[in-house]
């Protein structure tokens, strides 16, 4: 008996608007892996925590509406408590004992839980992650990560970011002068674009 759980997709989560996502990019991207879950093979599939914190009852129920065959789902919050929901759908209290997690926000590489003859084995899915990371300065990172600079660099600094993939929170113009230039050689971006905003709000 084949038994695939999907844990923690979390669809329409407060964490997916976040910066440096973009919730809707995020939202299509859940959405493909659970259309992956409802076609792998197996004799049951289990959805835990199918929903986020955002999720309404018509986006609860348009999800739902597409799967085409009985799906268990354990949605820890209650949040599907009071609603109608399709045939297809049972609820449960069903979930592996485990930190595993489906959700792209959490891994690079999202994947499913298979229970096979009483072994669990993971198999992976085919969209990417979208992992959050903090940078202090561009970085090329691999896939399935999405680095983001939260405080302010120079414009340069922050072209070289986007060749990168990499975001960035907030940008300030170039050194202009020898005196700025000599600056930006001892300090760091922070520090340098609070001097530039200083001496623009100075000049008036």
């Amino acid at each position: 008996m084949q038994k695939i759980f999907l844990i923690s997709l979390k669809l329409y989560d407060s964490k997916d608007a976040q910066f440096p996502l973009v919730f809707e990019q995020v939202t299509s991207l859940k959405k493909e892996m659970f259309l992956e879950f409802l076609r792998f093979e197996a004799d049951e599939h289990v959805a835990v925590d199918l929903f986020g914190d955002l999720a309404l009852p018509e986006q609860i129920l348009e999800i739902l509406s597409l799967v085409p065959r009985k799906m268990k789902i354990c949605q820890s919050d209650g949040l599907l408590n009071n609603l109608k929901l399709p045939r297809t759908i049972e609820l449960t209290d069903e979930k592996p004992q485990t930190d595993f997690s489906s959700n792209p926000l959490e891994n690079k590489k999202p994947a499913f839980l298979l229970l096979k003859d009483g072994e669990s084995h993971v198999v992976e899915s085919s969209v990417k992650g979208l992992v959050p990371k903090v940078l202090e300065e561009p970085t090329n990172l691999p896939d399935g990560v999405v680095g983001y600079i939260p405080t302010f660099v120079t414009s340069s600094q922050s072209e070289l970011a986007k060749l990168f993939g990499n975001k960035v929170a907030f940008v300030c113009r170039d050194p202009k002068d020898v005196i700025e230039r000599r600056f930006a050689g001892r300090v760091d971006q922070h520090t340098l674009c609070t001097l530039i905003k200083l001496l623009d709000f100075c000049e008036g």
